[in-house]
């Protein structure tokens, strides 16, 4: 979601995104600094090296931990990206000899500026290594194409991908989101040179007017089964200004499929925006979340959860560049199987709080809501220092209140877990997790 100048209440854009992957698959948080690079220097992404550049930025990003590329990110000059898988009618060769949409995102985000060079960058890399590139954890047969959401402090950008062939238009203004479907149809204002003779070509248009680029491309069944439409209505909708605040954005990133008094993990489906994993027909779960406020002038803001479910979570303040989120670090850098980051303790807790949601969740949300109160009050013209200091402070109360938690459920929960529907989900992904990685 990108919410532009006229709709927010101090002028800023706002950046917000949810990253929906397997429930296992853990995400961290980390900060990359500016670095030069010697002249032939190659970069080795998910699955191909590439030639890096001579600069690249300082980033933030949330990714998955095996990952080289991120779900989303933002580096220091206010620029802001995140990326959804899209299912389209093109099919993959599968042999893992092009960039993933996470690389893309992040070869973005380290050597560009403004958003319209994001999407300049993205297009050529795309043009010239493609996207066959499996994007799944477990599931190493989930190969996708990509949309991006590209923000910064002047504009926004959406640009839709199928193989490599484009789609990009400008927002000028309002709010903007992106789910799991392609959106433009024929209000693009740049399109791939060969995507028109590619479609003519296939069958799938007849060469009349203007490329409907999405209904063309789309793989309509899937599109359908994502429930994209939903999500992204959901989500524009909640965004209707003016006044928005980075606020508003985390509620936005909180909605669920049902109202907040009838709503469970156990009757989760594709439609919430905070996504719960119920078995095959709805099997991601929301492993991170970012909102970003995008100054005229400044330097961007950025709040994270370091943790999945935003629902059952806090969003932190962070720097760019803050030394909390330095990959020496362990609060914010999970491993593939339990450990002592936050995110894997606020999981551990988020399962077991799952089977007995209706008693115990509204009293966990007013800590962590006072949590986030207490990191609004960040004073973003501090020094460096003590900035960092106190996004440590926050999230080290964070991991005092999900551990905490945790003891209070381990009394309760053994009652309650024989009769719940979800009792045999989570041993059933850690098995499948663990046999994955005997495979690798």
């Amino acid at each position: 979601l990108a919410i532009l100048p006229d709709l927010t209440a101090n002028g800023s854009v706002i950046f917000a995104k949810n990253s929906d992957r397997e429930p296992n698959e853990a995400q961290e948080v980390v900060a990359l600094p500016a670095r030069d690079w010697p002249q032939g220097q190659q970069v080795t992404c998910t699955y191909i090296a590439i030639p890096q550049v001579r600069h690249t930025c300082a980033v933030v990003l949330s990714k998955p931990f095996q990952m080289w590329g991120a779900e989303m990110g933002v580096n220091e000059h206010g620029l802001a990206i995140g990326n959804e898988a899209v299912f389209t009618k093109v099919p993959f060769g599968k042999r893992n000899d092009g960039l993933t949409g996470m690389d893309l995102l992040r070869l973005a985000l380290e050597r560009c500026q403004t958003a319209e060079s994001a999407v300049n960058t993205i297009v050529a890399l795309l043009e010239r290594y493609g996207q066959d590139a499996c994007g799944g954890y477990t599931n190493r047969s989930f190969f996708y194409h990509n949309s991006f959401l590209i923000a910064d402090p002047r504009e926004v950008w959406l640009l839709e991908t199928v193989d490599r062939l484009w789609a990009a238009r400008r927002i000028a203004q309002g709010a903007v989101s992106i789910s799991n479907g392609l959106t433009l149809h024929t209000d693009y204002d740049r399109l791939s040179p060969a995507a028109p003779a590619f479609a003519k070509k296939r069958g799938w248009w007849d060469g009349r007017g203007r490329l409907p680029f999405a209904r063309t491309f789309s793989d309509r069944f899937y599109t359908r089964m994502s429930n994209c439409r939903v999500r992204r209505q959901l989500t524009q909708t909640a965004a209707r200004g003016p006044g928005l605040s980075v606020q508003d954005a985390m509620r936005i990133l909180r909605q669920h499929n049902l109202p907040d008094d009838r709503f469970t993990p156990a009757k989760a489906t594709t439609a919430s925006v905070c996504m719960h994993a119920t078995g095959p027909w709805n099997p991601s779960s929301t492993t991170g979340s970012m909102v970003v406020e995008l100054p005229p002038n400044g330097a961007p803001r950025i709040w994270l959860t370091g943790t999945s479910y935003p629902c059952i979570s806090a969003f932190k303040p962070f720097r760019v560049g803050s030394a909390c989120l330095a990959a020496d670090q362990t609060w914010n850098r999970p491993g593939a199987l339990p450990d002592g980051s936050l995110w894997w303790q606020s999981e551990r807790m988020a399962r077991m709080l799952a089977v007995c949601w209706k008693a115990w969740q509204p009293a966990l949300r007013a800590e962590l809501d006072a949590l986030e109160r207490e990191g609004l009050t960040f004073d973003w013209a501090a020094a460096p220092e003590e900035q960092d200091r106190f996004s440590r402070s926050l999230v080290e109360k964070h991991l005092g209140i999900v551990q905490q938690w945790h003891r209070r459920l381990e009394t309760v929960v053994p009652r309650a877990r024989w009769r719940h529907p979800l009792r045999s989900l989570w041993p059933a992904l850690q098995q499948r997790q663990l046999n994955a990685l005997q495979r690798d």
